[in-house]
């Protein structure tokens, strides 16, 4: 009688372990109970309980937002994989970059890869070479070899010469043009007529040669304010364009006898650095550390007070130069600055871990987190930071406008100082607003602040972007924001765009909402122009025709800019 009741025991024990199964909260939960269980059972049962039955995989995906190089955003879903989720970026050669939701993209000219691996689910996307570069009023886009321009004719929108070709390895933007290096190491460049080049022998033609040397096997191309500055195959150094003069109102060449490169300079600068300029001057790092200047002395041409001394990075505002030595020590030198540098309070800069500049003055972030202003006090309100002075601890990062700074705190609140006629009341207005910041933005007259939550506030000229109240209501789930001098748009997580500022200047995008869906991508001109770029591949422009708010030039020629790779 007893062998006959014990097959139904395990029944009513597996309706059991069943029923607990069932009222689990969560597929967390039911795995671990049935792997529990699974331990303990005969075989007879192994299979009515499912503990043979192989586990589904999580489904796991991944999008990434934002513009090749600036800050990208991923967006990972994992299903129903309770782990957290293994994020590891890398580019084209397979080297580690990050292992965070964001990145900092500082290889955009190449492919970037994103995986996520949650559980036995895992994921990969692949972003394309970035394609887009912008000048101060015009775009340009390089797709399998060819360029395709709009914006100002005058300042690099438009040149048919370079546009009939298909054999340019990269672009290079200055503020007024465009550079395109092609594939046989050769150049031409577009915009004003100092530096517009259709044959590289064009260069050193006539009265008043361009280029302080032949512009033929080229490796390299950096841009200065209306310059181009190359470094060619055997390490050599030339360079076309012109320089302005604050004192005579005009524009020089790179080679003036007076305020342009000495031959001894262009020999210095074999395989230089890095390049910066003022409004008048330019400054090159060369490849010992060493500073190369030029251009009008009050402006920074003349760098005798550096000397010899080994430089880091070296940043260019209206009148002065800004460097950082190889010992976290800061120089300057300029209408302004001395060198060392010291701050408002009297102290010398050292250990600098960073460091930003306004148009007039700057501000740095030692070692230990403390930021400090620096600059004319005489003349520059924003190079005093005395009055936030208690404040300015434990800083993240600064922002800076025309005129004055923000600092983000590590605690996400922020601090803002210089400016006050145009800044202080608005920012005191929304200073109690100002908490869980993750990230700050800002134009020439307005910043903004975008929170952990997704929110949004801002402050400064309200129709430079400082007042974004009339568009509060759709400023939620924001992850990233793109500025011109004029106006804001904020990308948010549906892909969908919301823009505010001056109207004319890409403050107001309701002409284009409707095609402004699955947007991935957002760049700017500095004049006034948005090109915003979708997850298939379709681009959508707003703002002043002028600035590049108006592609129908290439309508019909370009049919896509693709955000991931093909």
């Amino acid at each position: 009688m007893r062998l006959r009741h014990w097959p139904a025991r395990p029944a009513i024990a597996l309706l059991t372990i069943s029923a607990m199964l069932g009222g689990c909260g969560g597929n967390g939960d039911k795995d671990q109970i049935r792997s529990a269980v699974c331990n303990r059972v005969n075989d007879l049962f192994a299979s009515q309980m499912g503990c043979n039955a192989t586990p589904a995989k999580p489904v796991v995906s991944i999008d990434v937002f934002g513009a090749r190089g600036q800050t990208l955003i991923a967006r990972v879903s994992t299903g129903t994989c309770t782990e957290t989720p293994k994020i590891a970026w890398s580019n084209s050669s397979g080297q580690s970059l990050g292992t965070d939701l964001t990145l900092e993209d500082s290889t955009p000219d190449s492919k970037l890869t994103i995986s996520a691996t949650c559980g036995t689910g895992s994921a990969t996307q692949t972003l394309a070479a970035n394609s887009v570069s912008t000048a101060g009023a015009a775009f340009a886009v390089l797709q399998n070899g060819k360029v395709y321009l709009w914006g100002s004719p005058e300042w690099g929108g438009a040149y048919t010469p370079v546009e009939s070709i298909s054999n340019i390895s990269k672009i290079i933007a200055t503020e007024r043009g465009f550079a395109a290096l092609l594939a046989d190491n050769n150049v031409m460049s577009w915009g004003p007529d100092a530096i517009t080049i259709e044959k590289p022998a064009d260069a050193t033609s006539g009265q008043t040669p361009k280029a302080t040397g032949a512009l033929q096997n080229l490796k390299d191309i950096q841009s200065g304010y209306n310059a181009f500055f190359a470094t060619r195959q055997d390490g050599s150094f030339v360079a076309w364009g012109n320089l302005y003069s604050v004192t005579q109102d005009d524009y020089f060449p790179l080679n003036h006898s007076q305020l342009g490169l000495t031959a001894e300079q262009i020999t210095a600068l074999s395989n230089f650095r890095s390049v910066a300029y003022t409004e008048s001057a330019y400054a090159l790092i060369a490849a010992d550390g060493t500073v190369q200047s030029f251009g009008e002395a009050d402006s920074g041409g003349n760098s005798y007070k550096i000397g010899s001394q080994k430089l880091r990075r070296v940043a260019g505002n209206r009148y002065d130069f800004v460097a950082q030595t190889e010992d976290g020590n800061m120089v300057g030198w300029g209408s302004g600055y001395s060198s060392p540098l010291y701050t408002s309070s009297g102290t010398q800069l050292s250990n600098v871990s960073s460091f930003v500049l306004n148009g007039y003055s700057g501000a740095a972030i030692d070692s230990s987190a403390k930021a400090q202003a620096f600059g004319s006090l005489a003349y520059i309100e924003s190079a005093d930071s005395s009055a936030v002075a208690a404040q300015l601890s434990d800083v993240k990062s600064i922002v800076a406008s025309e005129y004055s700074f923000a600092a983000l705190k590590k605690d996400g609140t922020v601090v803002h100082w210089g400016d006050s006629p145009r800044m202080q009341a608005s920012f005191d207005a929304v200073k109690s607003k100002l908490t869980q910041v993750i990230r700050l933005f800002a134009n020439d007259q307005a910043f903004v602040a975008l929170k952990s939550d997704g929110t949004v506030v801002s402050w400064g000229d309200a129709e430079k972007g400082g007042d974004s109240s009339a568009v509060s209501a759709d400023l939620n789930n924001v992850l990233t924001i793109t500025g011109n001098q004029y106006a804001f748009a904020a990308l948010r997580s549906d892909g969908s765009v919301v823009s505010w500022g001056m109207q004319s200047k890409g403050g107001n995008s309701s002409s284009v909402k409707a095609r402004l869906a699955n947007v991935r991508a957002i760049y700017g001109t500095a004049f006034g122009g948005f090109l915003a770029v979708t997850k298939s591949g379709d681009y959508v422009t707003w703002g002043d025709a002028w600035a590049g708010g108006d592609s129908s030039r290439v309508s019909g020629k370009l049919t896509a800019i693709p955000y991931y790779a093909q």
